[in-house]
């Protein structure tokens, strides 16, 4: 599936495991995200898939889906807070632009639990669409509604005053800061490109595009893989605020890059 043996395993068997469960109502099982893209790092990244189901998911079918990732937790342990799956009813793929929708989903950090969201998920749906592998059912774009590429962009503008708002106080340690410096310049590509790419891709073009930020951007790619405990977190967070400040200014105003 993969050219990573290890997440081929564990798709094959979460694949199967979901057919014993949603048999007759399984219609579709899509691998999306930095699995499909040169963004993949197997000691650190997560994998992504949309499930569709003919309906919603009802308390009987939650049951047992959890005790499906419970024992792929168990038999994969490495995986562990590492796999995001959200169940999706065609109805709401087709009418998320407009109408919000419940469904479960169990993401890192996160337990399998229910949700209600539209129009949030579209960048998500827009790479199912465009980016994914189809790991069983028919085309994803048979079963998503059509994305424009100007509601693309506009979600990716919108997805970028969040980040700015919202997400950008929260954060403190380095590999948090490595992420939203290279979410930023994957968005910057977004706007100027008028397509996603990966967030490699896209960081070595804003280093040449911005080079009074190419040292912080190169080293937001070594802080993700640090874990030790002897960091000091704080000395690189105000360059960091100011590169999502600077990236946010363009992005926001539309400014030609």
């Amino acid at each position: 599936m993969t050219p990573y043996a290890d997440v081929n395993v564990l798709l094959t068997e979460l694949v199967k495991r979901l057919g014993e469960v949603l048999e007759p109502n399984l219609l579709g099982v899509y691998l999306y995200g930095s699995t499909v893209t040169e963004d993949f790092d197997i000691t650190l990244s997560d994998v992504d898939l949309l499930v569709v189901v003919a309906s919603d998911v009802d308390a009987d079918m939650f049951k047992q889906l959890d005790n499906l990732h419970q024992t792929l937790v168990a038999h994969h342990p490495h995986w562990d807070n590492r796999v995001d799956i959200a169940y999706l009813t065609p109805q709401a793929l087709q009418t998320f632009k407009t109408a919000k929708s419940t469904f479960a989903i169990i993401s890192p950090n996160e337990p399998f639990c229910y949700k209600t969201a539209g129009r949030e998920y579209l960048l998500n749906w827009w790479m199912v669409r465009e980016q994914s592998m189809t790991l069983f059912g028919s085309n994803p774009q048979t079963l998503i509604a059509p994305i424009s590429k100007a509601e693309f962009l506009d979600s990716v503008r919108e997805h970028v005053h969040f980040w700015r708002e919202q997400w950008l106080p929260t954060i403190y340690r380095r590999q948090d800061q490595a992420y939203v410096i290279l979410t930023f310049c994957r968005a910057l590509y977004a706007l100027e490109f008028e397509q996603q790419v990966s967030k490699q891709r896209a960081s070595s073009w804003a280093q040449e595009a911005f080079p009074q930020w190419q040292s912080l951007i190169h080293k937001a790619f070594l802080w993700r893989k640090i874990h030790h405990d002897d960091i000091d977190h704080h000395a690189t967070l105000a360059e960091t605020h100011k590169f999502v400040n600077f990236a946010s200014s363009k992005l926001l105003n539309h400014d030609q890059i």
